[in-house]
């Protein structure tokens, strides 16, 4: 038994093979129908896609074979692979290579064995797609391509799933990202419904307060860390200022925010230790597109420190200075000093800005309601924060996070103002773009459901219960497959979605579900885990799109697929059957016709030669025009025998300069050239791999048909013409031979390369119409094109195209 070599590329193989993150995977149903689709256009019973690791041969897919793997020094595929070349042993039993092999003597009993390796865009080749039969099998050059094809779109699949995984790994990251602010942040973040009931508790909340989340959520707002008094003094205070009753209660918070107002004031929070302490809390309502509101949402910051440092704040304006932008004002507002920051932001200088009031600065974006706010807020004495839009010098708009600090004397009553802005101009660009996002999600007809770690529903969107029909309170505390998933819903997958999520990790899939009125759709479903700070599983998020009707037209092109193939493939072997006995034919009749053609010669000649003298004038007219025949008739049986040699007797693709094999064809037509005095222009000719003799042949006939067809009077000129160049990732030869002769219609640029076909008599130019004929077979032999350009009475142009390196499989059937 021979085993496989190791290619020489193997470490770089194996690398390339694990970046796929491919090996032990679960089955996938792409790749499944790609295997089924190998079995049935080889017709064998097993199917493979496998892909060869450091010691064995595992299968990611597979028809017709309970094994999911074997070991490597015992594979056919690692033939395969170390080759990077299609493996096709007809019977295996009588390949001294496989026939004492473990898998030909023993079970699967292999005889037939085909394999295309799967050659990645870097040319790694990772595994096969390969078909096996316990029996002897042959198969055809169009089920070889067939089964090529298909390992292309393997490789394909594997490049999309490798995308896939990388886009769902940045968006992991990008939500983790987003939790791991909201957790980490120094100021507690509480979202409350409209009625006040918690929804979330972020983890500087539970800090603040020594609660945990799960003592809070679900519970009402304020009752729980809130004085009363204080509570109800806001209440009077609001009252008063909007000019409408405020009940003491939740009211209290969300006021303003229902006014659209930033409501920020001092309040003290209650630890669950009974400690008190005070926070800056700003209070906003969470909006949708159309401007209602759906809730709360709460920032508190805790101000100990800062009520402690308030009266030091002239201790720490250098400090400040050097991070922030600092400006201070009298009571008027008329600023006394600014910083190096200030005056960089704004663009004026520090004499420009002592003296002047800010509203220098102003954008006009603001209401004067807003400023009035400010001025009332800070003139008690409280701190006032906000976001600003100013204007610069240069006319430009830019954001500042702003926090006004008044310093008080010993009376309680300020005496200036000490304002610190933060530049957000980057982040208030990117609130616009998020909230473009937020449209979009909020109108996605994706079904989204988020479940706890067991599986059990928590919450579903509209969506979900526009398909499925159930409603948020019939699922709620279910697991979906309880209820979804019915009597043709596969089991596999099934089982897939299970073992993915007790692994806790992702999983992406289809699945046939059923919705509450037993109606049956598909889906495309993303589910991920969603864990803690602590690495602890606490929720499975799904996405799902219904995919129903791209489901029925696979199903249904697919088997409407398999259908063609079955006929293309009857079509296909009665169309090699019919042209191989065509060559064959013309081969024969041609070669059969040469002896009594030969004959007819001889005896002609020898009746000139040896009866002229005794046959009168019209016998030497009548022997003369049998001998142009016959010699005409060698001439079209040498054509004839030359088509049919151009696929039968070819010789194999090698590397040939093409300006040796032009420099040979122009040295034999030296003669005519002198003769006709043609001005020939020639380019260097590139390396390519191909037949010698057959480029030879084809430069030949087309040079040689300028030369033939000249324009009387004209002076002829022949230029053979050279480019390479890149297309579709591969290097290409193009070649044209342009002549100034008599040219022809371009409505019959297809009919000159059929057989026998002539634009002109013999009378006027000579020949068998069957040149051109071959030059066509022998292009197209060599995976290229030949085509023909052409003006009457200005000149014809014929354009050869060929691959300057031929593609694996080619150079094979080249031979």
């Amino acid at each position: 038994m021979q085993t496989p070599e190791i290619p020489a590329d193997e470490s770089d193989r194996l690398v390339a093979l694990d970046r796929y993150h491919i090996l032990d995977t679960l089955p996938e149903q792409v790749y499944d129908d790609l295997t089924q689709l190998a079995a049935d256009i080889c017709g064998t019973p097993i199917a493979l896609i496998s892909l060869v690791d450091r010691d064995r041969q595992w299968f990611k897919s597979r028809v017709g074979l309970n094994a999911t793997e074997t070991p490597r020094d015992i594979s056919f595929c690692g033939h395969a692979v170390a080759a990077k070349a299609t493996l096709n042993i007809p019977d295996a039993s009588q390949d001294p290579r496989f026939a004492d092999n473990p898998l030909v003597t023993n079970d699967p009993n292999i005889r037939f064995y085909a394999g295309v390796p799967l050659i990645t865009h870097d040319y790694y080749a990772l595994g096969t797609l390969c078909a096996i039969d316990s029996q002897p099998h042959n198969l055809t050059e169009a089920q070889i391509r067939q089964l090529e094809a298909l390992s292309r779109l393997v490789v394909n699949q594997l490049e999309l799933r490798l995308n896939r995984n990388s886009t769902e790994s940045q968006l992991d990251a990008v939500l983790s990202l987003k939790q791991a602010i909201l957790d980490n942040a120094n100021f507690s973040i509480i979202a409350t419904d409209l009625n006040g009931t918690i929804q979330s508790f972020n983890r500087a909340a539970e800090r603040m307060l020594g609660y945990d989340a799960s003592e809070i959520v679900g519970k009402t707002s304020p009752a729980i860390f809130h004085e009363f008094y204080e509570i109800a003094s806001q209440a009077q205070h609001l009252t008063q200022e909007l000019n409408t009753d405020i009940p003491v209660g939740f009211e209290v918070f969300t006021a303003k925010a229902k006014l659209g107002q930033v409501y920020e004031r001092e309040w003290t929070y209650i630890r669950k230790d009974g400690s008190k302490f005070p926070v800056m809390l700003t209070i906003t309502a969470i909006r949708t597109e159309s401007g209602e509101i759906t809730g709360y949402m709460g920032f508190a910051k805790d101000i100990t420190s800062q009520k402690q440092a308030e009266k030091e704040v002239k201790d720490i304006t250098s400090a400040l200075d050097q991070t922030a932008i600092i400006a201070i004002t009298d009571i008027q507002g008329t600023i006394t000093f600014v910083n190096d920051k200030f005056c960089e932001i704004s663009q004026y200088s520090r004499e420009e800005l002592i003296g002047q009031n800010h509203r220098l600065l102003s954008s006009g974006h603001h209401p004067r309601s807003f400023f009035v706010e400010m001025w009332r807020t800070i003139a008690s004495g409280q701190t006032w924060r906000a976001e600003i839009k100013n204007r610069a010098k240069d006319g430009t708009f830019y954001w500042v996070d702003t926090t006004i600090v008044p310093f008080l004397n010993e009376d309680g009553k300020p005496y200036q103002y000490l304002a610190i802005r933060k530049d957000i101009t980057a982040r208030k660009a990117a609130d616009i773009e998020l909230q473009k996002l937020s449209v979009i999600a909020s109108k996605t007809d994706n079904v989204a459901i988020v479940t706890n770690a067991h599986g059990e529903i928590e919450w579903v969107n509209d969506s979900f219960h526009k398909l499925t029909g159930y409603t948020l309170a019939e699922v709620i505390g279910k697991k979906p497959g309880d209820f979804l998933q019915g009597e043709k819903t596969s089991q596999e997958t099934v089982n897939s979605i299970r073992e993915a999520l007790a692994k806790h990790e992702p999983f992406s899939g289809e699945i046939l579900n059923y919705s509450k009125d037993g109606k049956a759709y598909w889906l495309s479903l993303n589910i991920n885990p969603v864990f803690d700070d602590d690495g602890e599983l606490i929720q499975f998020i799904a996405l799902e799109s219904e995919i129903t009707t791209r489901k029925e037209i696979e199903i249904k092109l697919r088997k409407e697929v398999e259908g063609a193939m079955k006929k293309l493939n009857v079509m296909n072997e009665r169309l090699e059957v019919s042209n191989r006995e065509l060559l064959d034919f013309a081969y024969v009749s041609s070669h059969d016709l040469q002896e009594p053609l030969r004959k007819i010669q001889a005896f002609g000649d020898r009746l000139k030669s040896t009866c002229q003298d005794s046959l009168n004038e019209k016998g030497l007219d009548y022997l003369e025009r049998m001998l142009n025949a016959a010699s005409r008739a060698q001439i079209l049986i040498n054509d004839l025998l030359d088509f049919s040699r151009v696929t039968t007797k070819a010789q194999p693709f090698q590397p040939i300069n093409l300006s040796e094999v032009l420099e040979g064809v122009l040295s034999d037509l030296e003669v005519r050239i002198e003769k006709s005095g043609v001005i020939l222009e020639v380019d260097p000719l590139p390396v390519v791999e191909a037949d010698a003799l057959q480029m030879r042949q084809i430069l030949q006939n087309l040079i040689g048909n300028a030369l033939k067809f000249i324009r009387e009077g004209v002076t002829p000129m022949v230029q053979v013409r050279s480019r390479v160049y890149m297309e579709n990732e591969q290097e290409w030869c193009e070649i044209r031979v342009i002549d100034n002769g008599i040219g022809f219609e371009q409505q019959y640029a297809e009919r000159i390369f059929q057989i026998f076909q002539r634009l002109h008599g013999r009378k006027t130019f000579e020949g068998t119409g069957i040149g051109l004929a071959i030059c066509r077979k022998i292009a197209e032999r060599h995976n290229g094109t030949l085509i023909a350009q052409g003006e009457l009475d200005q000149g014809a142009t014929f354009i050869f195209t060929l691959p300057t390196h031929q593609l694996k499989g080619d150079l094979q059937d080249a031979y």
